[in-house]
């Protein structure tokens, strides 16, 4: 459980920390990638959990991301002292990102 939050925690930071700078370093660098070994069901399972908690945290609209850095510490806090935390996901995001879109952030 732990785990997770501290997955999405970190790829909520990275993702927001980056600017567009880093897709014009991906369209325009090279493939250096060398192929992996084929992965376990676990690591494919834990694969499609990152990306799609990085395809929902690419959909936050710029205007919006400090104002979603706050709310999702906020929803992190909420949760942790919550008698049955549930697991922070790609659609504990987006429904951050649609409450700031819809200009009803919850606060703290």
């Amino acid at each position: 459980m732990h785990r997770h939050l501290l997955l999405a925690a970190a790829a909520s930071l990275s993702l927001v920390a980056c600017s567009s700078e880093s897709e014009a370093d991906e369209t325009a660098g090279g493939s250096t990638e060398t192929t992996a070994p084929a992965a376990t069901p676990e690591e494919q399972k834990l694969k499609a959990f990152q990306d799609s908690v990085e395809k929902a945290m690419g959909d936050i609209p710029p205007e919006h991301r400090d104002a979603f850095q706050k709310e999702f510490a906020c929803e992190i806090e909420r949760n942790n002292a919550s008698s049955q935390p549930k697991e922070i996901d790609a659609s504990t995001i987006r429904e951050i990102t649609a409450r700031l879109k819809a200009g009803k952030a919850a606060g703290c």
